[in-house]
């Protein structure tokens, strides 16, 4: 059986863990974490970082990996182009392209150079060296180059305050830079879809989804940071209109990064001054992109990309339809469930809620004890549930359902679970 390397363990790659076991390959999981919720269910488990490209890439080579394959996570994917190019293994991207999908210093610069809009920008290295800032407007957002989940991500308003973020920030930068860029407000939505072998034809470019991406309002939100998805929305009400340029800007993006055989995750903000590119990805969602797009789309995402591997390895591919037969909704609502903060004593209302008609999945993700402190980012994201229906109506009601059910309590019996239902709801449903 072929020797598949994933890397990451948590709730994201479980599915794939799950599925490539299926289609045969034997499933080396590596994660730092020993404690990995995928452990148990991979047949080989190394203690390697994901974030370690040489580590990976000696513990593949130790352990006959004949592929290295992740999902959800953004920095893993350079560190599977790299160990694939050291070992001569098959990999969408080569390790520059895999470096330029995921650093944002390169990532923005080539977004210059082909003239694909996005927020003016200035690379920072320390707070004694800074480059001229005066034409850039304020506010700013401060993000390191090479993070991932919101980590070390702030909104500035005051010029005053930049050299006190800059070391917080670049804390979560293993590259030692920073990204320093106009605000712009906007709403922000998700590209989903898969660029085909030939990065210059724009209908080798496939569109699976594009959905709202819901952020936390800074300004109703202040304590939350900045940019930390609440959910996820399908059809998107943000894009009505803007769909066609969309999808020629992602047609262009493939183009300038000549992006072939991958999965591609892509951020756009839309806003009075049109449509501009946050960041993208080649990979599939961390929004568990993977188990709510075959309900709409009836496209089986995950083995799409498993075939791109098996074909790679000469094994045979189609053994499942990525057409998927449970293709039974034409709308999809993910909440991402976060809470107060606190010490999580017992979990209330999962079951009930997994039990309802539409609810594909609705599930905790932190063990009991587990203290949750200030929220700060995406990484402490409690749980999430798929949400779906054949209209709007359906899906808020079960969003009600779902928020009026689910109880995350501490000690004295309190719910800390966030309600998030009013930022989620579909517009035009049950209010």
């Amino acid at each position: 059986m072929a020797r598949l390397m994933i890397l990451g363990g948590g709730s994201s790659q479980i599915p794939a863990i799950r599925r490539a076991k299926e289609r045969g390959f034997t499933v080396i999981l590596a994660d730092v974490n020993p404690n990995a919720p995928g452990r148990s269910l991979a047949q080989e488990f190394v203690p390697v970082s994901t974030f370690d490209p040489q580590g990976i890439t000696e513990a593949a080579a130790r352990l006959g990996v004949q592929a290295l394959f992740t999902l959800g996570s953004d920095q893993p994917v350079y560190t599977a182009a790299f160990a694939a190019a050291q070992l001569e293994l098959p990999n969408p991207l080569t390790p520059e392209q895999a470096h330029t999908v995921t650093n944002k210093a390169p990532m923005k610069e080539l977004f210059q150079a082909h003239h694909i809009p996005t927020a003016d920008f200035r690379i920072l290295s320390s707070s004694s060296d800074l480059p001229e800032l005066e034409s850039l407007a304020l506010p700013w957002v401060l993000k390191p180059v090479d993070s991932q989940g919101q980590r070390g991500i702030y909104l500035i308003r005051d010029p005053a305050e930049l050299k006190s973020l800059i070391p917080q920030s670049l804390a979560y930068s293993r590259d030692g830079r920073l990204v320093l860029e106009s605000y712009y407000p906007s709403q922000e939505v998700t590209f989903s879809g898969w660029a085909g072998p030939n990065s210059h034809n724009p209908s080798d470019t496939r569109l699976w989804t594009i959905s709202d991406r819901i952020t936390f309002d800074p300004e109703k939100w202040p304590q939350v940071g900045l940019g930390v998805c609440l959910a996820h929305r399908y059809p998107s009400q943000f894009a009505q209109g803007w769909e066609e340029e969309i999808l020629a800007l992602a047609h262009r993006i493939v183009g300038a990064f000549e992006l072939e055989n991958t999965p591609l995750y892509f951020q756009f903000l839309l806003g009075r001054q049109g449509v501009r590119v946050n960041e993208i990805a080649c990979r599939l969602g961390g929004a568990y992109e993977d188990q709510w797009i075959p309900l709409v789309r009836g496209i089986d995402i995950l083995e799409h990309t498993l075939d791109w591997y098996a074909g790679a390895l000469g094994l045979p591919t189609g053994q499942k339809s990525t057409k998927d037969p449970r293709t039974t909704a034409s709308h999809c609502l993910v909440p991402l469930l976060f809470t107060k903060p606190g010490r999580v004593v017992t979990y209330r209302g999962d079951e009930k809620i997994r039990s309802l008609s539409g609810v594909q999945c609705a599930q905790f993700l932190l063990p009991p004890g587990t203290d949750i402190g200030p929220m700060k980012n995406s990484t402490q994201r409690i749980g999430y549930a798929i949400l779906s229906g054949t209209t709007p109506r359906e899906v808020n009601e079960l969003a009600h359902r779902t928020f009026d059910t689910l109880r995350v309590e501490n000690s004295a019996g309190e719910n800390l679970l966030y309600d998030t239902r009013v930022e989620s709801l579909f517009p035009d449903g049950v209010q």
